[in-house]
C-alpha cells in the first residue's frame, strides 16, 4: 500500500482526535474586526485550493476506479474500504468547516466559465501536438 495512505488515516485520526475547532473558531472571531483585503483574498484563495483538493478526495473515494479508465491509463483502487470511509468523514467534516468560515468572511462563490476551461483544455492540446508535430 502507497505510503501515503497511512499518513492520510493518520492525520484524519489525529484530525478528528483534536478538533480544529480552535482554528476555526479564531478566524471567525477574527471575521468580527476589521481585516485587510489582502489578508482575506489570501484566506480566500487558500480555502478554494483546499476545497477543490478535498472534492477531488471525495470523487477518488466514492467512484469506482474502473470507471476512470482511459485510453492510456487504467486505474486501480489501492485504498481499503475502510480507509476510504475514514477519508470520506475527514473531508466531509474539513468541507463543513471551510463552510462555516464562507459564512464567518462573507465570502461570495466565484463564477466559473465551463468556456474558460474548455478553451484551456484546447490550448493545452494545440501545444502538445504542434511540439510533436515533425517541421
Amino acid at each position: 500500500m502507497d505510503a501515503l495512505v497511512p499518513l492520510a488515516v493518520k492525520l484524519a485520526v489525529n484530525r478528528s482526535q483534536r478538533s480544529c475547532e480552535p482554528i476555526a473558531s479564531t478566524l471567525i472571531q477574527a471575521s468580527g474586526q476589521q481585516m485587510e483585503e489582502s489578508v482575506l483574498r489570501g484566506i480566500k484563495s487558500g480555502l478554494f485550493v483546499i476545497e477543490r483538493c478535498l472534492r477531488d478526495i471525495l470523487q477518488e473515494t466514492r467512484t469506482s476506479p474502473e470507471s476512470n479508465n482511459w485510453l492510456l491509463k487504467v486505474r486501480h483502487s489501492d485504498i481499503d474500504d475502510d480507509v476510504a470511509n475514514r477519508l470520506i468523514i475527514m473531508v466531509e467534516g474539513m468541507l463543513r468547516e471551510i463552510q462555516e468560515l464562507q459564512k464567518a468572511f462573507n465570502i461570495e462563490k466565484n463564477p466559473e466559465s465551463v468556456r474558460w476551461h474548455v478553451i484551456n483544455s484546447l490550448n493545452e492540446i494545440s501545444t502538445i501536438l504542434s511540439d510533436l508535430t515533425p517541421d
